[in-house]
């Protein structure tokens, strides 16, 4: 199953997660993966891996480096170490996000952090740029 599948199947799953039971789409494939002389570049683009990671902070899954780690280049050693992400990711909260709206590739996730502020991505799984708009109230903000 793609890493997208394994996020749209965690849809939902949300409210059964939390400290000492984490929902867990499987491990991070980025960098070079494989074995021996099997290794191969991760077959996920650039953007695909970025999005890749930030989707396995906001669920608040386990980070479970799939790349063998004695090559990893410079790119991947910034995903796997980029402190907002994995701040996110490690938030002593543990309330995974949710997704709050789709509209065609576009969607809005949203996760509550320890300190009442909001975690929020958004996500284009299309092949074309898009605009995507979050509102306060789709996620649940109020005031001016």
């Amino acid at each position: 199953m793609s890493w997208e599948g394994r996020i749209c199947e965690k849809i939902g799953h949300e409210k059964h997660a939390g400290p000492g039971h984490w929902n867990d789409p499987d491990m991070l494939v980025v960098g070079k993966l494989g074995w021996g002389p099997n290794i191969h570049p991760s077959h996920l683009t650039p953007n695909e891996q970025i999005t890749h990671i930030s989707m396995w902070c906001l669920l608040s899954s386990p980070l479970l480096i799939g790349c063998d780690m004695t090559q990893m280049d410079r790119f991947t050693l910034s995903l796997l170490t980029n402190d907002e992400a994995l701040d996110v990711n490690q938030d002593p909260l543990g309330k995974p996000a949710a997704r709050k709206s789709q509209i065609g590739t576009s969607e809005v996730w949203s996760r509550p952090l320890w300190d009442g502020t909001i975690a929020v991505g958004l996500v284009n799984r299309g092949a074309e740029a898009t605009e995507i708009t979050a509102t306060w109230g789709m996620l649940n903000i109020e005031g001016e």
